[in-house]
């Protein structure tokens, strides 16, 4: 027994002994570790330091205008006429086409500030036209009695390309367009050069108000009576033009009004029925801009009415001219009216109605010869505006998502006591056509348009044609 004891107590010291140095390497090991994370701390702290050295400190009220800029998005689409003021006209580009470059100047800002999108289309036209050649385009003001004969060309001239813009500003958003396409003057008629569209700027100084300047859309032409078409220019009986003007608009709910100083429109004048001016031509030489005015409601519905009104002067100036045919000066007032209406009969079926007339603003009017005429001498002058009613009427009607059928009959009648001889008496045009747009990236039209020109005191003038039209938009 004693020897057990004696055995089971060294049995007892050993195994003590065996603890003891367990946890003497456990602390060893424990302080061993503390030295390594404290080491480790060091590193993390030193390394936050250094990258807080080579990274500028973050504002949460960064702007625009004092910081460059941070973050460049880039996306599919244009900023069409449901994001910006500035509207289409026919045959738009469509919304997703083109790309979208947003520019925001902090990542604490939601919403880009600058917005800049590019867009456009190729187009290529193959005409042929059954008894006279009409050119490019499908003019009529000057269609003349002539020998029949059949023609085929073709051309890319409408090729077009758009730049807009769309920038947040601590005194409101600015918008700007800048488009052109290569349907310039006869110079460049066989290759095309470019031509300005639209140089247009636009500033919401508050709310409801806007102010606008530059090269656009005439305010005396609604837009939204323009039809689709292939032909570039479209049916008569319609208000068509681009100057350069100063506008202000205002907006509430559906409702838009606007007012604009327009450049002149620089036609021909030419000579009335008697005296020495008969057989001469002039430039127009008004010394003051137009007014113009319009209106727009539209309903919940998709409904449009619309009213626009021009106000502008004529003349002629032959004073310290050397080389003018005329030594005398005379001006008039010139004016115009135009009511539209666009009725939504279903989601695929809308009538569209334009009417109006004017005495010397038919030089607006798609289809217009000349616009005034002057009577009296050389030394005398006597200047005049010629009397107009224009009428235009379209349909579209939507097969399918991807099929549009569009027909459009217009007319262009002057009164017929401004009338000269050689002179338009009444122009009219029908278009038919069906556009085809099986992907977003194409459209294909077909198209086929009649005219007649009823001249005074000469034989009647008419001329049909057909169109192909290949868009791809980019």
């Amino acid at each position: 027994m004693q020897f057990s004891g004696i055995l089971i107590l060294y049995r007892t010291q050993k195994l003590a002994t065996v603890f003891g140095f367990a946890i003497s390497l456990s602390i060893l090991s424990l302080q061993a570790h503390a030295d390594e994370l404290s080491e480790l701390k060091s590193q993390l702290q030193a390394l936050q330091t250094r990258v807080e050295n080579l990274t500028p400190p973050q504002t949460s009220n960064a702007t625009f205008d004092n910081q460059s800029e941070s973050i460049i998005m880039l996306r599919r689409g244009r900023l069409d006429s449901g994001d910006r003021g500035i509207a289409d006209g026919p045959n738009p580009i469509p919304a997703d086409r083109g790309v979208t470059f947003s520019v925001t100047p902090s990542a604490d800002i939601a919403a880009p500030v600058t917005e800049i999108s590019i867009s456009g289309y190729a187009k290529s036209d193959f005409i042929y036209d059954f008894n006279q050649n009409l050119g490019d385009a499908f003019g009529v003001a000057n269609l003349k009695p002539a020998p029949k004969f059949q023609k085929f060309h073709s051309h890319a001239r409408q090729t077009r390309i758009s730049v807009a813009s769309r920038t947040d500003t601590s005194i409101g958003e600015f918008q700007t367009l800048i488009e052109g396409d290569f349907f310039s003057s006869s110079e460049c008629s066989s290759t095309g050069c470019l031509r300005l569209r639209h140089a247009w700027g636009e500033w919401q100084f508050f709310p409801n108000w806007t102010f606008s300047a530059g090269q656009y859309w005439s305010n005396f032409m609604p837009l939204f009576d323009l039809p689709d078409t292939v032909d570039f220019e479209g049916p008569v009986g319609l208000a068509f033009s681009r100057q350069g003007q100063a506008r202000l608009t205002y907006s509430t709910g559906n409702l838009t009004a606007a007012l604009a100083l327009e450049r002149p429109f620089i036609g021909t004048v030419t000579s009335g029925e008697s005296g020495e001016a008969e057989g001469l031509l002039f430039d127009n030489d008004s010394n003051l801009p137009d007014l113009t005015a319009s209106i727009l409601y539209k309903s919940e519905a998709g409904h449009q009415l619309g009213f626009n009104a021009i106000l502008g002067q004529l003349g002629v100036d032959g004073e310290g001219k050397p080389n003018s045919l005329i030594t005398g000066s005379d001006r008039t007032i010139d004016w115009g009216i135009i009511g539209s209406a666009q009725i939504m009969f279903t989601d695929a079926f809308q009538l569209t109605v334009s009417g109006g007339g004017g005495r010397g603003a038919s030089s607006y009017i798609v289809g217009a010869d000349v616009n005034v005429y002057v009577t009296g001498t050389a030394a005398d002058p006597n200047i005049g505006g010629r009397v107009y009613y224009n009428f235009a009427v379209s349909g579209a009607l939507e097969i399918s998502p991807e099929i549009t059928l569009n027909t459009a009959y217009g007319q262009l009648y002057f009164a017929n006591n401004d009338t000269l001889e050689t002179q338009t008496k009444l122009v009219q045009t029908v278009h038919a056509n069906t556009m085809w747009r099986p992907v977003s990236q194409m459209q294909l039209g077909l198209e086929i348009m009649w005219a007649k020109r009823n001249i005074k005191q000469s034989t009647n003038a008419d001329a049909l044609r057909g169109q192909f039209g290949a868009w791809f938009f980019f």
